[in-house]
């Protein structure tokens, strides 16, 4: 494990898998975001992909549409890819919870 922590509110844990990409998983609003971002079959772009399924509360079982980036490598690094996917998938998860909202 290269990471574990919190950051704006959500549990985060990422590994290294190898020199060409990374995995990460993020726990936020019930929902478990795992990136996996790896370099593509040229070496031109780097692949980024979260998976989004519900863990926790009204989320369990919920599984949302991956979000998915191809960026290009040289004009952006492996750790903005994972920023950027992972933010969309952050925006995924909000909306699931804006177009059901919790019972009161």
């Amino acid at each position: 494990m290269l990471y574990s922590g919190n950051r704006c509110g959500a549990a985060i844990h990422a590994y290294v898998l190898s020199g060409a990409g990374e995995k990460m998983s993020i726990e936020y609003r019930g929902f478990q975001i795992v990136v996996d971002t790896k370099a593509d079959a040229t070496d031109t772009q780097w692949l980024c992909r979260a998976e989004i399924t519900g863990v926790e509360g009204q989320a369990r079982d919920v599984v949302l549409p991956p979000v998915e980036l191809a960026l290009p490598k040289l004009k952006i690094d492996v750790l903005m890819g994972v920023s950027m996917v992972e933010h969309k998938a952050r925006q995924t998860v909000d909306e699931w919870h804006i177009a059901h909202p919790a019972p009161v």
